[in-house]
């Protein structure tokens, strides 16, 4: 199955295209170079094949001294850019395992080759 062709699952969760846009937006005015950093956190995390989720870049980015932006959406616009660069691929849904998020299903990526 195509990427294209999944439902779009923050679309499902009511988080629109939008609040990611403005939670990157807000992460760049408050440090400048946030996504690019960000971006290359997540292009340096694992393995190929190896599936995660984005909130796992996100704790070892943060382990590893990237500061966390005010609005966590932000990573939204980080991992949208690195499929669209090919880098990572949608490989299925699991439970997040943040207890903020309430197990609800989060994007499983893969990263390519």
């Amino acid at each position: 199955m195509d990427d294209n062709d999944e439902p779009n699952l923050l679309d499902l969760m009511g988080v629109t295209r939008e609040a990611i846009a403005a939670a990157a937006a807000g992460a760049e005015n408050d440090m400048p170079g946030w996504g690019d950093a960000a971006y290359l956190a997540l292009s340096r995390f694992g393995e190929i094949g190896q599936r995660f989720m984005i909130e796992e870049v996100r704790a070892h980015a943060e382990q590893n001294g990237l500061p966390c932006p005010r609005d966590g959406r932000a990573w939204g616009s980080v991992a949208s850019r690195a499929a669209k660069d090919r880098i990572i691929k949608k490989a299925g849904y699991s439970a997040s395992r943040n207890p903020c998020a309430h197990h609800r299903p989060t994007t499983l990526w893969e990263k390519r080759a």
